[in-house]
């Protein structure tokens, strides 16, 4: 058989980024298993005088213009979710663009851009070595790994839940026999201490197809609003 493993972006965000998709998201896969998630935190570099979000949306009132964060490029989740908290704070935090992951987090070392987003996967040692501070995490328990840093729900701010996350597709019409004994085994693997080294930093999931097919319809809603909130035209 022939499986997809998709962040959630492909099922979820995209219907609402293209005018067109070559592929129906909601018609076109049998949801399998949920696979792993990785919460982003809203970072900032040491010199950015917010200790935590919520300080953040008081000084970026106070001095408009004054703050810009760095993201992966339109569309990406640092976009949504800063122009997410920017429409529903009253903010104008200024988007600065770059060509993936690394470019960002360089960025923020170089003192380009002050604010953007990251997992502990992905900023975790920069925030241990102290080149970066989270100031919350989007997810709606705090991370293990850092368990000093709020929840954006503990703020007040349970709407900015941001995460990127991973699941595991057939395609439409496969017997639900097979989709079920595939999720079964898919389960079991997550569950093992081996694997849980391979993916150290992200949260493992456990969930079916119906828990897969139920976060996806959650999630739509919750990507429109963030679309939106964006300005972006679907290309």
């Amino acid at each position: 058989y022939t499986l997809l493993a998709a962040q959630d972006q492909v099922m979820v965000a995209n219907r609402f980024l293209y005018k067109s998709l070559p592929y129906d998201p909601d018609k076109g896969f049998a949801p399998v298993a949920m696979l792993v998630q990785a919460n982003q935190m809203f970072l900032a570099t040491p010199a950015a005088p917010a200790r935590a979000l919520k300080e953040l949306v008081v000084l970026a009132k106070q001095y408009k213009g004054r703050f810009s964060y760095g993201s992966y490029g339109a569309g990406s989740t640092p976009h949504l979710a800063y122009e997410l908290l920017n429409k529903r704070e009253g903010l104008d935090i200024l988007h600065v663009p770059y060509k993936g992951v690394a470019p960002v987090m360089a960025a923020m070392l170089g003192k380009e851009v002050p604010l953007s987003l990251g997992s502990y996967a992905v900023a975790g040692k920069l925030i241990e070595a102290g080149k970066l501070k989270p100031l919350a995490i989007g997810s709606p328990e705090r991370d293990p790994n850092l368990p000093d840093v709020k929840t954006t729900a503990e703020l007040g701010m349970p709407w900015l839940q941001v995460s990127i996350w991973h699941s595991l597709f057939a395609p439409a019409g496969t017997p639900q026999a097979v989709v079920d004994k595939i999720a079964a085994d898919v389960r079991a693997v997550l569950k093992e201490p081996d694997f849980g080294k391979l993916v150290a930093g992200f949260q493992i999931l456990d969930g079916g197809p119906k828990e897969l097919a139920a976060r996806n319809r959650d999630e739509v809603a919750r990507a429109r609003e963030m679309v939106e909130s964006a300005n972006i035209k679907p290309e």
